[in-house]
């Protein structure tokens, strides 16, 4: 059993290395709005979630996947906003089914009956389940309940080892996921127990943190730079961003404001860790960042401090694509696009129907993000994919943002950047009104609306760009 009250890991999970032999996996997605499919591949047998491949769906809902591998590990698949882990070997075959309309994943192949369990046991759900410790005042009782729930998972899987539904290999590699697992558990629910303290400026001499919690929290991170296990894991980069709130909480040293978060918490861990797991954090930071779709400058010139820190890296291949990407927003700025159109005195539009008299003449499919707006931003790259579809329909994309005045000029630089072609324009306070007030069930954004080519609203609520085939039929019935 690890005794996260020492930081210990006690167990000595064994990565097999062989031959280089292929790995291959069959996909099946049937009624995916999505047909892309993602794989992520370990790098030398680490957990790399960058490491993809993408391939699309074929006539029969189908792709295969042939990869070669020398050491083992987590790939992760991916389809339609549903991912499923498996732990494969070099040489494994693999039937992974998606069910249309669910969550749910058919596995079939090496350690098929394990997998599933890894996948229901583990899952990315320490959000919602560390609340489940708070009934407990001690830290040192919570972690004792940790330890107890990981020994009742392990007991699962060790009676399918018994009944030979997985073998050792498969085995060591589950003790290794539950360990980090609950780690992360322990440590989702400090962070909340401390979370004051982590994002206060100075420390609090009236009201610290409990010094019991603040020990056992660090305790878990004894051995992130010496037991390799870390780096096996698919909650390594979850539990290293969790790491950086403890160094917050612990360092109130002035900090620079206005970087991006990923990056600071890179700069924390260039004080925390060293070696592979530097080295790993690192370049995860680095994929958070891009992924966040902002494609600060500043990326740049980390990127090339992390190339020069670690020179041979095998992690590099995976992230030049999204650097690429951050140069050429940077390069586009230099000149707005012609397909880049600004509408004219959009200010002044003061309601949904007066700029649905501005779009008339053809259907508008109309995208309300903003700057501010992960989810937004995530949509924004299904958006760019769809705008040869949309053009051959004869469908405007407009995209409508809602972003305050004092972001224009951020609002303008990302609309040149991304960049997004079609019409643009910024809600002034009376449009934002309006849209509050008419939109049904308005929550938040992303929201999509569609305006016939009369310029009324005939779809109030249409499907996200990423739901590209269902999407792609709704613009087709509208006139």
């Amino acid at each position: 059993m690890i005794r996260l009250i020492l930081g210990i890991a006690v167990l000595c999970a064994v990565v097999p290395s062989f031959a280089q032999q292929n790995v291959k996996i069959q996909v099946g997605a049937a009624g995916a709005a999505d047909p892309a499919v993602v794989i992520s591949l370990p790098v030398d047998g680490n957990y790399f979630e960058p490491n993809t491949i993408t391939k699309t769906l074929d006539a029969n809902n189908k792709v295969l996947f042939t990869v070669p591998l020398n050491t083992g590990g987590v790939v992760k698949v991916s389809n339609d906003f549903r991912s499923v882990f498996l732990v494969v070997q070099a040489g494994e075959k693999y039937e992974l089914t998606f069910v249309p309309g669910k969550k749910a994943v058919q596995i079939k192949g090496n350690n098929a009956t394990g997998q599933e369990l890894y996948n229901t046991l583990f899952e990315d759900n320490t959000r919602s389940r560390f609340q489940d410790l708070d009934k407990y005042p001690l830290a040192a009782k919570r972690l004792q309940v940790c330890d107890s729930l990981k020994k009742a998972d392990l007991q699962k899987f060790e009676a399918l080892l018994s009944d030979k539904k997985i073998n050792t290999t498969f085995y060591r590699y589950m003790e290794t996921e539950a360990d980090m697992y609950y780690r992360l558990l322990f440590s989702t629910d400090m962070f909340f127990s401390l979370r004051s303290g982590v994002y206060s400026e100075t420390a609090d001499t009236k009201n610290p943190p409990d010094p019991e919690f603040v020990k056992a929290w660090t305790a878990v991170y004894a051995d992130v730079n010496s037991n390799k296990n870390w780096l096996r894991s698919q909650f390594f980069s979850m539990l290293m961003g969790r790491y950086s709130s403890l160094q917050h909480l612990k360092d109130k040293s002035p900090k620079e404001k206005d970087i991006p978060y990923a990056l600071q918490m890179i700069r924390d861990f260039k004080v925390l860790l060293k070696g592979d797991a530097l080295e790993y954090a690192w370049a995860n930071g680095i994929a958070t960042g891009l992924g966040n779709n902002e494609n600060e400058k500043v990326w740049l010139s980390n990127w090339a401090e992390f190339k020069q820190t670690f020179p041979k890296s095998k992690l590099r291949n995976a992230l030049i694509p999204g650097m690429q990407k951050v140069e050429a927003y940077h390069k586009s700025l230099l000149a707005t696009p012609k397909e880049v159109v600004f509408l004219k005195d959009y200010a002044q539009i003061s309601s949904l129907e007066e700029l649905g008299q501005r779009l008339k003449g053809s259907v508008s499919y109309v995208d309300m993000w903003a700057t501010w707006c992960g989810p937004c931003k995530l949509e924004l790259q299904y958006s760019i994919k769809l705008h040869e579809e949309l053009e051959k329909l004869g469908v405007k994309p407009v995209y409508l943002s809602i972003d305050r005045d004092n972001a224009d000029a951020k609002w303008q630089e990302m609309v040149k950047g991304f960049p997004l072609k079609g019409i643009n324009l910024r809600s002034g306070t009376a449009l934002k009104k309006d849209i509050d007030a008419k939109v049904p069930k308005f929550v938040g954004i992303p929201r999509y609306l569609i305006f016939n080519s009369k310029g009324e609203i005939v779809n109030w609520d249409a499907k996200r760009p990423s739901d590209m085939k269902v999407l792609l039929e709704q613009l087709k019935e509208i006139q």
